[in-house]
C-alpha cells in the first residue's frame, strides 16, 4: 500500500494546529462537593435536651452528608456520609462511603454501609489519605476528608488583620481524596465552609491531581517546565 506524496498544506496544517495549541492554555476540568451538617454536635443546646436514646441515636449520625461529582461529569452527582475518626498519630480525619445519587436514599441507609473501626481507622494516614497495608489507593468508593493545617479557624480568626484574613478566607477549610471504583481514576478536591439561610454547610470542587509541570503550566502557561525528580505533590497542586 503506497501512500499519497506530502502536500505543501500538510505543513501549514502542521503549523496551525501547533499554534492553536500553544494558543489554548491547559484547561482543568472541576466537579462539585457539598455537605451539611447530620449530627447535632454536644456544645449545641439541643443535644443537652435529648434522652439518652436520642443521644444515643444522634451519636450514631454521619457529622457531615453531602453530594459529590467528577470533573468529567461535574452533573452526574454522588452521594457521601462520612464520620469523624482518629488516625495514625492520633490525627483526626473525616470517612465514608460514596455511592450513586438516590432520592429514596436516607442516613439510615449509610448506616447500614460498613464503618471503620476504631482500630481500622488507626491505620489511616490523614495526610495522605492511604490505609496502611494498601498503600496504593483506598478502599473502593470510599472519600477521605481531612483538615487544611494553613486553615485559620473562625474562632481565631479576629487576631488576623485585613490582609491576612483575605488571605485566609481563600484557604479551604478541608481537603478531601475520593477513591472511585477500579480503573477510574482518582478524584481530590476542597471544601470551604460557608453561611447559609439554614445554618452553616461546606462548599467546593473536586479535580484530578496534577503533575508538577501541569501545576506550572496553569500558574505560567508560557513558562517551560522545570526538570526535577519526582516526588510528592503539594496541596497546590493537587487542590488549585
Amino acid at each position: 500500500m503506497t501512500g499519497r506524496a506530502p502536500s505543501p498544506h500538510d505543513s501549514l496544517d502542521h503549523q496551525s494546529r501547533k499554534e492553536r495549541s500553544m494558543e489554548s492554555p491547559l484547561q482543568q476540568l472541576t466537579g462539585k462537593v457539598k455537605a451539611n451538617f447530620v449530627r447535632i454536635l454536644p456544645h449545641d443546646a439541643r443535644y443537652q435536651r435529648m434522652t439518652p436514646t436520642e443521644k444515643k441515636d444522634n451519636d450514631r449520625q454521619p457529622l457531615f452528608r453531602g453530594t459529590i461529582s467528577s470533573p468529567e461529569k461535574p452533573d452526574e452527582q454522588f452521594e457521601f456520609a462520612v464520620w469523624d475518626y482518629v488516625g495514625k498519630g492520633d490525627k483526626p480525619f473525616l470517612a465514608g462511603p460514596v455511592r450513586p445519587l438516590s432520592t429514596r436514599a436516607g442516613v439510615e441507609d449509610h448506616l447500614a454501609a460498613a464503618r471503620m473501626s476504631k482500630a481500622e481507622a488507626a491505620q489511616v494516614d490523614p495526610e495522605t489519605g492511604e490505609i496502611e497495608g494498601n498503600p496504593y489507593e483506598l478502599n473502593p468508593n470510599t472519600i477521605v476528608i481531612r483538615l487544611n493545617k494553613a486553615k485559620v479557624l473562625k474562632s481565631e480568626a479576629a487576631e488576623l488583620n485585613a490582609e491576612q484574613a483575605e488571605a485566609n478566607d481563600r484557604r479551604p477549610l478541608y481537603w478531601l481524596k475520593w477513591q472511585r471504583g477500579s480503573g477510574e481514576k482518582e478524584v481530590r478536591g476542597s471544601l470551604w465552609d460557608r453561611s447559609g439561610r439554614y445554618g452553616p454547610f461546606l462548599d467546593g470542587a473536586t479535580q484530578y491531581p496534577l503533575s508538577r509541570e501541569e501545576a506550572q503550566a496553569l500558574a505560567a502557561p508560557d513558562a517551560k517546565p522545570q526538570r526535577s525528580r519526582r516526588g510528592k505533590q503539594s496541596e497546590a497542586e493537587l487542590s488549585r
